[in-house]
């Protein structure tokens, strides 16, 4: 019993000092950046795995985030020696999926650790990584739905939508810092300003911007020189050099140059000016020098005596020593009005606050007034006390409870009021996101397919579905590119290409192939329009009419094409890895489709169809039905052709 009790004692101390190092690395994250902020949520990460993996996730999805942002060329405050924390933050991100049973997540997140790894030649995490993609694996083995995921997850998952909104309330809170200081700096709060300009430095580092940070220091340096403070505006344009040394930025390094010479060269000018004052105050002045009156002000003396040279000096002709006079006349004029405003500022917030106590004990000793005649009241109104403290007690209580609520409620509404301004800009995101969606799907499959991925019309099932396929080729096209420069060949290819998918589209086809010289169509995958047959009659009337049109009028050299129709049941479905597929058609009926295409050379014409395709077309049209009989490669039975062209 002792020695459970024991065990017992050692894990709660165990527990209690893990969530007091725990909350030690919290409260120091909002005071760090860069690498050192990297590498506190690390530490986090770890130390929440056991005993909080909901809360180990969300550190590691911020180090990723963070690693991704910092550890980059372009930052000149990292090292290459640093480069090893982004796939250690991928690492720590996978391990916490994995304790989440996220093992999908997890598999990326290893995958992506080992990637960056690869980059830089970092090998020391290839053994856990390795270990770690094994027992997924066998996890797969076990249960494959646990970690392939759905067709979303697979295919869109790295659209990076969490990433945007990540990035843009980061890019509120810099805004929103920058902003706040150039309020304080215009209302002469310059303290306040320059405080604030040091936050969204320290946000700027977690983004790796050195470019911005640059000019923000820059310009604290200029406030500095604005009050005087030569020697703190002298290190900030320091750092603005070293930055752009680091960035390679030379006409930036000449700038920052320019700024620290001119503040050297006041420094210099008036440490010379102020000695020559000092040694030439009694040179320039032939009568006795006048003892100060008792209240007369130190400041404004000197300043009298430096006119009073300067102008002695002008009267001399000594024009050069008489403006350097003059100079330092001015800025001692600028920083003692400087002083007094702030002497002024300092008595107003004095003021503000005697006000504030004044009015506080004022307030106290109304209160004590009111309890005496209350006091005394109750002294003379025995028979009524108990009733009035009820009800006071009861009023109080109404009072509080209602004003409780009315703050609630007002909390309530400011946080929902920044909640919707996040969601309208979230919302705006996610529609930029569908919409980047929408043309890459376009722009890789035809409309159809990406319509059908869109609504999750095609998930990992295969179909076998009735279709009709069209095989179309472009004659003697390889004599034709050997001729003819690349540009000439691309140019040509756009011209025939462009309007032929443009009408296989129009009759609800779908352009499953191009083959360089010709392409496959099929009508009726992934969805039937019903009359899949009569639509591929109708596009390769209309293709053969267009171009000859187009021969006809010189838009595109004269081209010879031969089409292929045939239709029944194919095999239609994704196919391909996890990674990477592509909706397929295959089967027999695309094979024959291939082979009657090329039966036009022998035959010498133009559009072949099958007599499978003419039976399920609504519309014969009144067309010839003197089909022939063929042998294609590949098959026993003949098949029976039809000649539209």
């Amino acid at each position: 019993m002792k020695i459970a009790l024991s065990i017992i004692v050692v894990i709660l101390s165990f527990t209690q000092l893990n969530a007091q190092n725990i909350k030690a690395l919290e409260d120091s994250l909002d005071t760090s950046y860069g690498k050192q902020k990297l590498l506190i949520l690390h530490k986090l990460t770890g130390l929440s795995l056991q005993s909080d993996p909901r809360k180990a996730v969300r550190y590691a999805k911020q180090a990723q985030d963070l690693a991704d942002n910092i550890i980059a060329p372009s930052n000149t405050n990292i090292q290459k020696s640093d480069y090893y924390l982004k796939p250690l933050s991928h690492v720590w991100a996978g391990r916490a999926y994995f304790e989440r049973e996220q093992y999908l997540e997890a598999k990326r997140a290893f995958e992506l650790a080992q990637a960056e790894a690869n980059k830089i030649d970092y090998t020391e995490s290839d053994p856990l990584i390795g270990e770690y993609l094994e027992q997924i694996d066998a996890i797969a083995q076990r249960d494959k739905k646990a970690v392939e995921g759905n067709f979303f997850k697979r295919n869109l998952g790295n659209l990076g939508i969490g990433e945007v909104i990540s990035e843009t309330t980061d890019e509120v809170n810099i805004s929103a810092t920058v902003k706040m200081a150039e309020s304080n700096e215009k209302a002469g709060y310059y303290a306040k300003a320059i405080e604030n300009y040091q936050k969204a430095i320290n946000l700027l580092r977690d983004k790796g911007n050195s470019q911005q940070i640059t000019e923000i220091r820059t310009h604290i340096g200029d406030i500095y020189k604005q009050q005087n403070k030569l020697e703190d505006a002298l290190d900030y344009y320091v750092l603005a050099k070293d930055d752009y040394l680091r960035a390679n930025d030379s006409s930036g390094v000449l700038r920052a140059q320019s700024k620290i010479d001119n503040v050297q060269n006041i420094k210099e000018a008036r440490k010379v000016i102020e000695t020559s004052v000092s040694d030439n105050l009694t040179t320039y002045d032939p009568q006795p020098k006048k003892e100060a009156k008792a209240g007369e002000d130190p400041q404004q003396q000197t300043q009298d005596e430096i006119k009073r040279i300067a102008e002695q000096l002008e009267e001399e002709k000594d024009y050069k020593k008489s403006l350097e006079y003059y100079k330092l006349y001015t800025e001692l004029q600028d920083k003692y009005a400087e002083e007094e405003r702030q002497k002024e500022l300092a008595l107003l917030d004095q003021e503000r606050v005697n006000q504030e106590i004044t009015l506080l004990r004022q307030d106290q000793e109304i209160k004590e007034l009111r309890l005496t005649q209350s006091e005394i009241n109750l002294q003379k109104q025995t028979r009524f006390r108990n009733n009035l403290a009820i009800g006071s007690v009861f009023l109080l209580v109404v009072a509080f409870a209602l004003y409780y609520l009315y703050q609630s409620k007002k909390r309530d509404h400011s946080k929902l009021q920044v909640a919707y301004n996040d969601l309208d800009i979230a919302r705006n995101k996610l529609a930029d996101a569908e919409k980047r969606i929408k043309n890459l799907l376009n722009q890789q499959v035809s409309g159809a397919v990406a319509q059908a991925l869109l609504t999750e019309e095609i998930t990992d099932k295969i179909e076998r579905k009735f279709v009709c396929i069209m095989f179309l080729d472009i004659r003697n096209f390889t004599p034709f590119a050997e001729t003819k420069a690349p540009e000439e060949i691309i140019q040509f290819q756009n011209d025939v290409f462009g309007f032929m998918i443009d009408i296989v589209q129009q009759n609800n086809g779908i352009i499953n192939q191009l083959l360089g010289d010709g392409f496959m169509a099929t009508f009726g995958a992934p969805v039937s329009s019903g009359n899949d047959c009569d639509n591929a009659v109708h596009a390769a009337l209309m293709i053969i009419e267009t171009l000859n049109e187009k021969a006809n009028t010189g838009k595109i050299p004269e081209t010879n094409i031969g089409i292929g129709l045939h239709a029944g049941y194919v095999v239609a479905g994704n196919v391909g890895t996890v990674d990477r597929k592509q909706y397929s058609i295959t089967g027999n009926t695309v094979i024959i489709a291939a082979r009657i295409e090329q039966l036009n050379k022998e035959l010498g014409t133009k559009i072949l169809i099958s007599k499978d395709v003419y039976d399920h077309m609504s519309a014969k049209n009144g067309e010839s039905t003197d089909f022939k009989e063929v042998h294609i490669k590949g098959r026993k039975e003949p098949v029976q052709v039809l000649s539209l062209i």
